[in-house]
């Protein structure tokens, strides 16, 4: 029988005896258990954590048969094959913290009905003394239970209890308001303070979560935890190598249906995983980056590429954050050249306790700076860092996602128009037509209130034309405020085999042909990644909130000018042809 995928499926024993395919991560579990007695490891959400450790609890659960093959079509996993690995069993606790249940600005009762859970999970039902209203006890009391029940049953070595937290910072990323905010994270820091209390039942505890938090109380009752988020040894623990794509695209060509072209759909391809779903980098010793794991399984399971992670679900304080950023003055770093030495992997929330009860989620984001607010967006999966320093958006689902949420809030009161509009520009930039291109995008302009632009600068307008071309389909190679050796052009548009290197300037005090000596004299064109065919150069001049003057030039790979400038009063060839012999080019490059 051969294996299958199912992209609902995130526990290890059941896609274990449905015969699911899995990739095998049970090598770097064993070290990243070994390595410590209490750890926290956090990751954005959808990136296997639940699966992280469900594995763990079938490690520890005592049955080696899950761990070996289980079709002709794989191997034994690695700790099957692991002599040193002990299967006697050990007491499991297993507590998901998802979606707490909050009362009258507490989350006490939700706290308790965990406990219960889990203790009903555990066969622990009527073996432990339960107080509904003090969470912290019912848990103590549970763990000594557990302990004590499992040496009258086993090796008393093997009576510890192995606890398992999934999304412990989850009730806090719930109650991001300042009305209850700082009372709920007393109520869950006195809960988690049972794990330090009773570390002598404890074999070992693993916490899993999206952010992590300092100068907390949550952390003083949690201080002989270890942070291994960016410990390189276990960078991969969770997440899928190039490796385990080749694994995966080689089941795909065995098993798989031979997919065909959907209407508006963008075909599943190896290349297509790489742009879309590569890039996370969690820290900066990293040797490989890593894809998402939860993309790559629905990609493979529709035969399509698409924006699955960033659809699955949205943490609302960064959704707000990412849609009222520029609109309320907050400034929102989706690109940095670099991080400084103080940049922190960890958040503060320390002032958050000082905010008035009527604040929002908005304005307790506007206590970070803007440090702050770029380890938010790097925890949660919307930046990631580079090899060569600094942080930017890790792939092209991730840069789609943005790209919307930001332009939601100005275009929602006539979308339609707006979606015609960004299709206008897309099949102006496919057709390589730049005065289509620039009409276009004038007239997307118009769909955002006056008021947007109060303070515009220069930067406003080409944010804006780069939200707008991260979302079309991988036609378009995107890089904003792309870096050479002389400097940063505002963006480069890969288009086939075509380089458009695209400055803007701020009327009238600049031109459109100021915008082209800057192109010439900082040779942007030398930094283009990759050989093309033709390399252009546009031009644009903002007054009056729209384009108003423009100019283009074929450049050689060596950046060098070659003075065929085409202005806004200029015929535009209509033949692609036309267009790639006025530069030089004999003809257009082949599919």
């Amino acid at each position: 029988m051969s294996l299958r995928i199912d992209p609902s499926e995130s526990d290890f024993l059941n896609m274990r005896r449905e015969q699911l395919l899995y990739v095998d991560k049970t090598a770097q579990i064993r070290k990243f258990l070994e390595s410590g007695k209490a750890q926290l490891f956090t990751r954005p959400r959808r990136f296997g954590k639940s699966l992280l450790l469900s594995t763990i609890k079938a490690m520890y659960g005592g049955d080696s048969s899950v761990f070996a093959a289980q079709t002709s079509q794989e191997s034994d996993l690695a700790v099957y094959r692991d002599p040193a690995w002990n299967w006697q069993a050990r007491p499991v606790l297993h507590l998901d913290m998802t979606a707490i249940r909050m009362e009258r600005g507490s989350i006490v009762p939700g706290l308790s009905e965990r406990v219960a859970l889990a203790a009903n999970k555990a066969g622990m039902k009527g073996h432990y003394e339960h107080n509904p209203l003090a969470p912290a006890y019912s848990l103590t009391n549970l763990l000594i239970a557990m302990w004590q029940r499992h040496r009258t049953v086993a090796d008393p070595d093997f009576a510890q209890v192995v606890v398992l937290v999934d999304e412990y910072d989850a009730p806090l990323l719930d109650s991001m308001h300042a009305a209850q905010g700082a009372e709920i994270r007393s109520q869950l820091a006195d809960f988690y303070s049972a794990f330090k209390m009773e570390t002598s039942v404890i074999h070992r505890l693993v916490m899993t979560g999206i952010t992590r938090f300092v100068r907390e109380g949550l952390w003083s009752k949690l201080n002989h935890v270890t942070d291994r988020s960016q410990d390189p040894r276990f960078h991969d623990l969770v997440g899928f190598t190039d490796a385990d794509l080749d694994m995966l695209w080689s089941w795909q060509e065995k098993n798989g249906p031979h997919w065909t072209d959907r209407h508006g759909e963008v075909p599943l391809t190896r290349q297509g995983w790489q742009e879309w779903y590569n890039g996370y980098r969690f820290t900066e010793t990293a040797r490989y980056p890593l894809y998402n794991p939860f993309a790559i399984i629905h990609s493979l399971d529709k035969g399509h590429l698409g924006d699955f992670w960033a659809m699955s679900g949205s943490l609302g304080a960064v959704e707000t954050l990412l849609t009222g950023a520029d609109a309320e003055g907050t400034a929102l770093p989706i690109w940095l050249p670099a991080h400084t030495q103080d940049w922190d992997y960890a958040l503060d929330m320390e002032s958050w306790n000082d905010l008035d009860p009527g604040e929002t989620a908005q304005d307790m984001l506007r206590q970070w700076d803007a440090s702050q607010l770029t380890t938010l967006l790097h925890q949660t999966g919307y930046l990631s860092l580079k090899p060569e320093g600094g942080l930017a958006m890790p792939n092209r689902e991730v840069a789609m996602h943005m790209a919307a949420v930001r332009l939601r809030p100005y275009l929602n009161r006539n979308m339609r128009r707006a979606q015609r509009h960004l299709q206008r520009m897309y099949r102006a930039l496919k057709h390589l037509n730049v005065p289509e291109l620039i009409q276009a995008y004038n007239n997307l302009l118009h769909q955002f209130p006056h008021q947007r632009f109060h303070r515009a600068d220069e930067a406003t307008f080409h944010l804006f034309f780069d939200l707008s071309v991260v979302k079309f389909p991988p036609l378009m190679e995107h890089d904003m405020e792309h870096s050479g050796l002389q400097g940063a052009g505002d963006t480069m548009l890969l288009a086939e085999d075509v380089a458009l290197i695209v400055e803007f300037k701020l009327g009238p005090a600049h031109t459109a042909a100021d915008s082209m000596a800057q192109i010439v004299a900082r040779e942007y064109p030398r930094a283009v990644p990759q050989t093309c065919a033709m390399y252009l150069g546009v031009a644009i001049e903002i007054r009056d909130r729209q384009a108003v003057h423009w100019m283009c030039d074929g450049f050689t790979e060596d950046g060098e000018r070659m003075h065929r400038t085409l202005h806004d009063t200029d015929v535009w060839p209509q033949a692609r042809e036309d267009l790639y012999q006025r530069w030089g080019t004999a003809s257009a490059p082949t599919a």
